[in-house]
């Protein structure tokens, strides 16, 4: 009989730290087992990945800072394994130093990196980590996006319409989107990309959110106009996470709406509940029908998409801003820690959850005759 296997994710928020957490059996709730890095504003979490590792069970930690670092860590211990520089040898302002876009490239054991304003590096991961490639893209660059083929980047942000750039050219550009038309006004309206994703396994479709709240599907065999076009909701749209099939669409914005798209009907469906503020991260299962979410409220959310339901959630105490996926392990093996700041959401020490733990209701005074 195979042992139970505890649900792991990691998770960063705007200080800078990075967050491990498991949930499953033999395990109470949600909690906190390893916590790397020290506080520091300067170094918060732009982005974050798992890098599988072949000669260990365990895997590596991507982390993508906010002054243009990203430092790859042990998953286990976590310590710094290699530390790159998004834009070394670029004279870029501070706010345009931000990681917007990584991904590990497995065929090659490459770590793909680009910040907002517009320089991309390609790493290897031997033991050299030595620069494999870069290039300049025109930012800035707000959202960025690598297919699952690992051969085409999408990219775009403030006063910048979707482009589309060959990772086997050297980040050729091959497809660029059109502007969109001008309206009964004559004015056009002006370009802004805050979430990308492609749809399916294949690089041909890509989904966009604008600042707008509008979001938009190209298809680049087709023309360079979008295909589609939705509103979704009243705020601009912060991120797009599609299943592997392509058939739904996970969508969240800037006011904490989770809302499902079908692509096949090109119909705004289903919410999921729980998330309250805006929603800076997502991130969806590689085998389980689960989602994850982090956002500016402090929680981090599990939910199943096929039912619905909140699985898990936690309260990290700072502003969140990036999650992800770990491989699964052995629930005897997960070293429980620091479980301070989830235990309330599953003891029976948290006022909104445990009845006795509420101070008693005031008496209302009843109105004189």
């Amino acid at each position: 009989m195979a042992a139970p296997c505890a649900l792991r994710w990691a998770v960063g928020d705007e200080n800078g730290v990075v967050r491990v957490l498991a949930a499953g059996p033999g395990l109470e709730g949600t909690n906190v087992v390893k916590k790397y890095g020290e506080m520091d504003r300067s170094r918060g979490v732009e982005k974050i990945l798992a890098m599988p590792v072949e000669e260990q069970d365990d895997c590596r930690i991507v982390v993508g800072r906010k002054n243009g670092t990203v430092d790859v860590l042990e998953g286990q211990t976590g310590a710094v394994v290699a530390t790159f520089e998004c834009n070394k040898g670029r004279n870029t302002i501070s706010q345009h130093a931000r990681v917007r876009g990584m991904a590990f490239l497995q065929e090659h054991q490459k770590i793909l990196m680009c910040s907002r304003g517009g320089g991309m590096a390609v790493h290897t991961t031997k033991d050299s980590w030595d620069r494999d490639s870069g290039s300049e893209l025109k930012g800035p660059v707000d959202c960025a996006q690598v297919d699952r083929t690992h051969t085409c980047l999408a990219y775009g942000g403030e006063g910048r319409e979707l482009s589309v750039v060959d990772l086997e050219r050297q980040g050729d550009r091959a497809w660029r989107a059109r502007q969109p038309e001008p309206n009964k006004m004559g004015v056009r309206p002006r370009a802004w990309l805050s979430a990308v994703d492609f749809v399916g396994r294949g690089p041909d479709l890509v989904l966009v959110g604008t600042a707008d709240h509008e979001v938009r599907l190209y298809d680049t065999r087709a023309q360079n106009g979008h295909v589609m076009a939705l509103p979704f909701g009243e705020s601009r749209v912060t991120n797009i996470a599609s299943q592997l099939d392509g058939s739904l669409v996970w969508l969240a914005n800037a006011m904490g709406t989770l809302q499902k798209l079908d692509m096949r009907k090109h119909l705004l469906e289903a919410t999921l509940r729980g998330p309250c503020a805006s929603i800076r991260s997502l991130c969806h299962h590689p085998e389980r029908m689960l989602l994850a979410s982090a956002g500016l409220d402090r929680f981090c959310w599990i939910h199943d998409t096929v039912s619905r339901k909140t699985l898990y959630k936690s309260y990290l105490k700072n502003q969140l801003t990036a999650v992800c996926f770990l491989p699964e392990q052995d629930a005897k093996l997960v070293e429980e820690g620091d479980r301070a700041p989830t235990k309330a959401l599953h003891g029976r020490s948290n006022p909104s959850t445990d009845p006795s733990a509420r101070p008693p209701a005031k008496k209302k005074r009843g109105k004189g005759l």
